[in-house]
């Protein structure tokens, strides 16, 4: 894995940030935003689709068990609710907001 040494630091974040600002990663974002929302929607329906099948095979075995369901529906709501944060966060980028770099990341 490469890494930067304490030299490098300063200059990488900076040109990061520069990189953020430009108006090509503003339409880049927006896009991926776009793109993880629609990921985040289709694992939701993929994932909602195992969950009823497992619901439905343990109803015509009539072996329901609660204890097996609820870490998937745990893990399940977790999944979505941190996907579509991610999602709504990104699109959200570029509708006015700035931010100010420290003064030790300025040019």
């Amino acid at each position: 894995m490469a890494t930067l040494d304490s030299s490098e630091v300063d200059s990488y974040i900076l040109s990061v940030a520069k990189a953020f600002c430009s108006k090509d990663a503003d339409r880049s974002m927006e896009e991926a935003a776009k793109l993880t929302c629609q990921n985040a929607k289709d694992i939701n329906v993929a994932f909602m689709g195992i969950t009823m099948a497992l619901v439905i095979s343990d109803g015509e075995r009539g072996t329901h068990n609660a204890d097996r369901m609820v870490p998937i529906v745990r893990a399940y709501a977790k999944f979505l609710l941190d996907s579509m944060q991610l999602a709504k966060d990104g699109a959200q980028h570029g509708e006015g907001e700035t931010f100010v770099l420290p003064n030790s990341f300025t040019a």
